[in-house]
């Protein structure tokens, strides 16, 4: 039976912090190993991540990582979060056991096994098409996709990432409230960063 794979996009240039943010340890682990845990974690079918390839420092971090159910899928020069996405997805789009893919951000560590789980029930239970989590008014990360939207993912253009799509397709879109605020709280900056900490030394994560 076909199942959710996810996509988990990690190739940004990291502006705000300038260096990549996703290398950054806390208690000598990163943030990409943080969220590429999460995501093997929970019950996704197999999980692509997607990084820059012209970066050789992910080398070492991917190889702490590898696993089965995680596949690498490295975009050779700098690029928008659309052309990111469109790599990821049809090379998961391309294996025979996933139907649908959620979409995540690798700079949102906090969000864990149960939430992605949470979501994958949703969007079985409901055969939305689209399933968009929301904290407080606010959309949030992952976002699950049929592959019956394949042909709109890969006109997307832009940093808006699935935002379009799910704007021109609001009739198949389910909306699910969710309490925790992980998937809405991302780290862009040194700030962002001392916030982290504090929340999984407190083990608010």
């Amino acid at each position: 039976m076909a199942g959710i794979g996810g996509v988990l996009l990690a190739a940004g240039m990291s502006v705000r912090m300038g260096r990549p943010k996703l290398l950054e340890t806390i208690g000598g682990v990163t943030l990409l190993e943080m969220a590429v845990a999460n995501h093997l974690s929970s019950r996704l079918a197999v999980v692509g991540v997607v990084v820059p390839g012209w970066d050789e420092r992910f080398e070492p971090v991917l190889k702490k990582v590898s696993s089965p159910g995680l596949e690498v899928v490295k975009v050779d020069a700098p690029c928008q979060m659309s052309q990111s996405l469109k790599v990821g997805w049809q090379r998961l789009a391309a294996r025979s056991q996933v139907e649908a893919i959620a979409i995540s951000l690798a700079d949102k560590p906090l969000i864990g096994p149960r939430i992605i789980n949470h979501l994958i029930d949703c969007y079985l239970t409901r055969s939305s098409g689209i399933c968009v989590p929301i904290h407080n008014g606010r959309r949030g990360h992952p976002v699950i996709v049929s592959l019956d939207f394949s042909s709109d993912i890969m006109e997307l253009e832009g940093d808006a990432g699935a935002r379009s799509l799910i704007e021109r397709n609001r009739s198949a879109v389910v909306e699910i409230v969710v309490e925790d605020d992980s998937i809405v709280f991302d780290v862009d900056d040194e700030g962002d960063f001392v916030k982290l900490s504090e929340r999984l030394k407190h083990g608010r994560g």
